[in-house]
This record gives structure tokens, sequence and C-alpha cells, in this order.
């Protein structure tokens, strides 16, 4: 449909906690919401979707804990229609999952938020999107924080704790940042209750063939295939990678047994460590993620379950540090020692109501020396002599030559570890984190927003089987 000639405005729809206790995802009512909107209203998508990922260690986040943007440009007489058209539909999603899922809309534990702005963006959103990354910012807060402006609207059925995601996915744009992109596939409604259907030959041959560009499709220790959730949820498969051409091959590439309903590209934050910001202990508190540069100050400790824990700090305090056994970066703690150097990524979590650093990532920077000291040989008998006393240097039992001034022989004990980056293998990696693959490939800023067909975006296959 093409837009009248009049003046344009560019509006950013962002939504989130719509991934409901029983079923439902946010990027699946996102995909229902940006297809219907198009049908009523002329609009120009000027970005992909935005799958804008927060932070990790909140104890009441959703799955994946990912909000999602929507920027679009549109007449500005259509404002009060893209908002009333935005709670329309998103009430006719709930309704229609309800209906298939057999049971009342007030029983699918709705806890959503949806957040309609205009450029330009206050600076709030940007504050919003950084806290909710990296810190906690409470629902009343961030509600406060943008009720009552001008060119803020909060849809009135969905007032939830969503709140906070959908105005820091919206915020994302305001920040300079890395990106990725994600293709993913979503599962008809016959299929809800069965187990996903890949081809695992075809998700082999995909990592062969886009092995460069995507991430994370197989564990390589494993054989695991990555791609697919295991989650109670519509989405069939998700691809991540760096470049969009080489994400819709994948589409010709993995086969399913089962009927794909839909897909749309999103644009991410994930995979890009963008929430872990460079602090010193003191400035940790509960549930702040970080990346410290700290020395080792204990040795490590094997706890119950397998992990490990030590204990590390910086001029400005210290704490203790917890490597989880799946993570297998617990080998590599259990080599540490005091005086080792390390860079360390994670987050601050309750281990048995006291305060840990979760590590998530490692990096070793400089090994102390270790050495294995014996008592000197005697001189005369050449017998290994012992202790005199403390300070009173060694004598030999054998011939009983005594002296104060001989000193222990000493070797240095090759440290069988390497200074470098350590990460998870890629099923332990949380959403956020840079997989070994992306070092090299950062991006610095978002790309210019510009019109895109919707079709290169987003399409629903089967819209009968969608919902």
């Amino acid at each position: 449909m093409a837009i009248p000639s009049e003046e344009k405005c560019v509006v950013h729809i962002g939504l989130d906690d719509f991934d409901l206790y029983l079923y439902g995802c946010t990027t699946h009512a996102s995909t229902y919401l940006l297809n219907e909107l198009a049908k009523h209203i002329p609009l120009h998508l000027l970005d992909y979707p935005n799958l804008v990922r927060l932070n990790p260690s909140i104890p009441w986040k959703t799955r994946g804990n990912g909000a999602i943007a929507l920027r679009v440009e549109i007449p500005c007489t259509y404002i009060d229609k893209i908002i009333e058209l935005t709670e329309k539909i998103l009430m006719g999603y709930y309704e229609k999952l309800s209906t298939t899922l057999n049971i009342e809309v007030g029983e699918l534990g709705l806890n959503p938020g949806v957040i309609i702005a205009l450029d330009p963006l206050p600076n709030v959103f940007h504050k919003i999107y950084i806290l909710a990354l990296t810190d906690v910012i409470p629902y009343d807060i961030a509600l406060s924080r943008i009720k009552n402006r001008s060119n803020v609207f909060i849809v009135e059925s969905f007032y939830g704790r969503g709140i906070v995601g959908a105005a820091a996915a919206i915020g994302w744009i305001k920040h300079d940042s890395d990106y990725t992109y994600e293709l993913i596939t979503y599962r008809s409604t016959q299929q809800y209750l069965e187990p996903r259907c890949l081809d695992v030959k075809s998700v082999i041959k995909l990592d062969e063939l886009l092995h460069t560009s995507t991430f994370n499709n197989i564990d390589p220790e494993t054989g695991k295939i990555l791609i697919a959730p295991h989650s109670f949820d519509p989405v069939l498969y998700g691809i991540r990678g760096d470049y969009v051409d080489e994400l819709i091959k994948a589409l010709n590439i993995v086969k399913t047994c089962e009927p794909i309903t839909a897909w749309t590209l999103f644009r991410s934050n994930q995979a890009t460590d963008a929430h872990a910001i460079v602090r010193n202990v003191n400035e940790l508190r509960m549930y702040r993620t970080a990346k410290l540069k700290i020395r080792v100050l204990s040795r490590p400790v094997v706890i119950y379950g397998g992990h490990v824990i030590l204990r590390a700090g910086d001029t400005t305090g210290s704490i203790d540090l917890v490597f989880f056994k799946p993570s297998k970066l617990d080998n590599i703690a259990k080599k540490l020692t005091i005086g080792d150097e390390i860079v360390v990524q994670g987050h601050v979590k309750p281990w048995k109501d006291i305060p840990c650093f979760h590590v998530e990532k490692l990096v070793i920077v400089k090994l102390s020396k270790l050495y294995q000291c014996s008592a000197p040989r005697c001189p005369l008998c050449s017998k290994r002599m012992t202790k005199s006393g403390f300070g009173k240097g060694y004598k030999c039992l054998y011939c009983k030559y005594t002296s104060s001034s001989l000193q222990p022989e000493c070797r240095e004990i090759i440290r069988m570890i390497d200074k470098r980056l350590y990460l998870p293998p890629p099923s332990e990696q949380k959403h956020l984190i840079k997989p070994l693959q992306r070092y090299g490939k950062e991006k610095s800023s978002h790309p210019h927003l510009k019109p895109k067909p919707l079709s290169v975006v987003s399409k629903i296959i089967e819209p009968r089987w969608f919902l």
C-alpha cells in the first residue's frame, strides 16, 4: 500500500513478557503484530525487528529474557490508529492462544508490557536499556520515568512488568552497539504437543556450509543440536549469525519434518557481551553484571556438586568467584593459585545467601611462578640433609655435617594452564555471551534506519496454523 504524501512519523513499538507460563513467546507475538499491522496501516519497516536480550541474572526474567522493538515509519495521522490496533491485535493474540490451549485468558499468566514511542526518543530510554541490561531497575521506577510524556504511550491493556523490557528494547537504538541477527521459524498449532522434528543431517550440513557466518548451531563436544529449543513454545528453530543473506540461505538448508508456519529475521544484541560492563569489586551488588580484572587471593576449593569456588579481588575489595561444573570452567579454576591475574565476566547472585560472582567467561592474564623446593644435599657425603630447626639451617643425619648458610634446592613447576580466553561449551553459553567465532567481527554502531520491504523481514506462511 502506498503511503500518502504527508508528514511522516517514526514510531517505536516495544513489547515484553509475552512468554506465558504455558506457552507463547514475545518474538512470536511481535511477528503476529507486525504482519497484522501491515494489513491495516501504510507503514514502512525501518529496521529488522530488534530482539534485545537483557540481564541474564534477574530472578524474575522470562525464558530468554528477550524484549522486542519494532521501528516503523507511518503517516502522522495514523498515530492514534496504530495505538488502537496494537492493543486490539495483541489482545486477539492472547484470545487465539487461549482457544488453542483450551484455557481462559486470565489463566495464561499475563504480565506483558507494551509501549509506543515517537521520535525523537527521550534519553530516558537509553538509561533504562543500560540498567535493564546490566543491573536491576524496579518496575515502579521505570514506569515513573516514561509515564506522562507527550510522545510516549503505554498500551492500556498491557501495563505489566514487561514495561521495563519494552522500554529497554526501544532504548537499545540509542546506544552505539555491536549486533547480530537471528532467523526464527515457528511451529504449527497442530504440533504444539509434539517433539520438534528437524533433520539432524541438514543441521550438520548447515554448520559445515555456514560455519564462518553463523554460530552455536551444534555443540562440537557432544554433537547436540543447539538451534531448536526444548521448552513448550512456538519456536521451531533459531539460527544466529552475522549476516542476513547467509541466514536466509539457512531456510533452504535446514530440513524439517513438520511445517514452518512463519519466519522472522531479528537484529539483536545477543552474542555481543553487551552486559559485560567493566567494574571494580566495590561496585558490585546483587544481580549486577560485570567484567572484573582481579587477582586470585586463595587456593580453589571444590564444593558440593563439583563446582569450584575461590576468593579474588582488586584494590577496592574482594569477592568469592564460583565456577560451575557444567561450564567446564571449573577445570581451569582448579589450576589457579594465589597471585594469578585474571579477567572474569559474569554476574552477582546469592550462593547460600552470600553474594558470589558467577563466572561465565575467564581470561588468564598472568600466572604466578610456583616452585618445588627440597633440602640441599650434604657437601661431604651427598646425602639429603634435614632442617636443624627454624632459622638454624640444615644438618646431615649421616655424617653429622651442619650448615647455617646452605639454601634449599628449588625448581620452577611448569603450570599446566595457558594464558588465554576460556569459554563454556556452546550448549552452556547464555544468549548475551559472545562466542569465539564472533571475535574480530564486532560492529561499532547500529546500521542506518531505512525502509525495507516486510517480505524480506518476516512472513506468515500458514496464517490458519500460526495461532
